[in-house]
């Protein structure tokens, strides 16, 4: 049974990640919800930074920006090689710059959720 509390979109997409301190990287969304997403990022950004996140979610066809700050970190090795490994980034939502909150929950429920 689904115990989060908001409709998540689970699949893979390209998003763009603006802080001041550390200027702009990009990165693969892997779940986002209206409290947040996860990220997978070649390079980390340290614990705390506030970013300016940019996506479009595929089946939306809307350009959405959130401000956030990266609230976790994991490293997940699928082998004994780094050929097999994840880096992400857990990012909490904490402002709407374009597109209120409402929008953002609308579109998630809107789109087909994956089993």
């Amino acid at each position: 049974m689904e115990k989060r509390v908001s409709n998540r979109f689970d699949r893979a997409f390209a998003v763009s990640l603006m802080s001041e301190s550390f200027g702009q990287s990009y990165a693969i969304a892997r779940n986002v919800s209206c409290g947040g997403m996860m990220v997978e990022i070649p390079k980390p950004l340290p614990l705390g930074t506030q970013v300016s996140v940019h996506f479009s979610i595929p089946e939306a066809h809307s350009q959405i920006v959130m401000k956030g700050e990266i609230k976790h970190l994991y490293i997940l090795n699928f082998s004994q090689s780094k050929e097999h490994s994840f880096v992400g980034m857990g990012i909490r939502f904490t402002e709407f710059e374009k597109n209120p909150k409402h929008s953002l929950e609308n579109t998630l429920s809107s789109i087909s959720m994956p089993n």
